[in-house]
């Protein structure tokens, strides 16, 4: 399977693989209008799925603040007037096993820590926290999909790695803020 003439795909995941085929793995991700569309592309079935609600998303209809004084504020979603799509909560653990089922065998492979790269004739290889190539072979694109606490972003852009706390919704203590 590939998309846009994209083929050839080595997935590189750190978690090991029972964790990786875990539904309950992971919080929740939200895909707003465009995410929708950009999934459609992918595959319209599961698409499709997601936006029904209840099979893998879950489609939110707005959001409830508490304001400083305590008082609680409500706000209407309005993804769909303004995008022609909702906004949904999907549990990460199962998009990502539905996406990865797409995907021929072999190609995402689990237990595999990416520490940096390097360049090489022909692109780049993913190297391993020992300093051995995660790949065997370049590839002419590296795309760091790891989080807000990611290990490549810092080595591509040069600024230093994140450290502090994220801010998550629910109710917590806030000690500090990332710009």
């Amino acid at each position: 399977h590939h998309v846009a003439g994209v083929q050839g795909i080595t997935v590189l995941e750190e978690c090991p693989q029972e964790q990786f085929d875990s539904e309950d793995a992971g919080a929740s991700a939200q895909l707003g209008p465009n995410g929708l569309r950009a999934l459609g592309v992918i595959d319209r079935e599961l698409a499709d799925r997601v936006v029904e609600g209840g099979a893998i998303g879950t489609v939110l209809q707005g959001n409830v603040f508490v304001a400083p004084g305590g008082q609680l504020v409500e706000q209407r979603d309005r993804a769909v007037e303004i995008g022609g799509l909702p906004q949904v909560l999907v549990r990460w653990g199962l998009l990502r096993k539905a996406l990865a089922g797409l995907l021929p065998p072999g190609t995402v492979r689990t237990g595999v820590s990416v520490a940096g790269f390097s360049v090489e004739e022909g692109g780049v290889v993913p190297v391993m926290p020992d300093g051995s190539a995660a790949v065997e072979s370049t590839s002419p694109l590296l795309v760091g999909a790891d989080g807000i606490y990611s290990s490549l972003r810092p080595l591509l852009l040069r600024e230093p790695p994140r450290e502090g706390l994220a801010l998550v919704p629910g109710e917590g203590e806030v000690r500090g803020m990332l710009r």
